[in-house]
């Protein structure tokens, strides 16, 4: 059999066509799978990281937007609590007063009514 030189793929090497060489050619073509499936496990991570980063940044988001519409349904009953103050002339400071009053009113009442 006659040697010739030939290319190895893996690495552009020259190398005699012997059993050595075929050797060398099976060692680096099983390198490049291993490689090639490591590389694939790595990439199959990354994406599933970065999958549940976004799936948590979502969920915060919703969170956040959720907590901003409970904020402006409380400033807008706040608002609207004013403007029916403002309406009848009275401030809020009396209608808790009121309020506060009555409640003390009706503990007597009831203490009263135990006894």
């Amino acid at each position: 059999m006659m040697n010739s030189r030939r290319i190895c793929p893996a690495d552009g090497s020259q190398y005699n066509d012997s059993a050595v060489g075929l050797v060398f050619i099976e060692s680096a073509a099983g390198l490049a799978m291993e490689t090639s499936k490591v590389e694939s496990a790595v990439r199959n991570q990354e994406e599933a990281k970065l999958n549940q980063l976004e799936h948590i940044a979502i969920q915060e988001a919703k969170k956040s937007r959720k907590m901003e519409l409970e904020q402006d349904q409380q400033e807008a009953n706040v608002n609207q609590q004013l403007r029916r103050c403002a309406r009848y002339g009275i401030g809020c400071d009396d209608i808790s007063s009121d309020v506060i009053t009555i409640s003390s009113w009706q503990s007597a009442d009831e203490k009263k009514h135990k006894r």
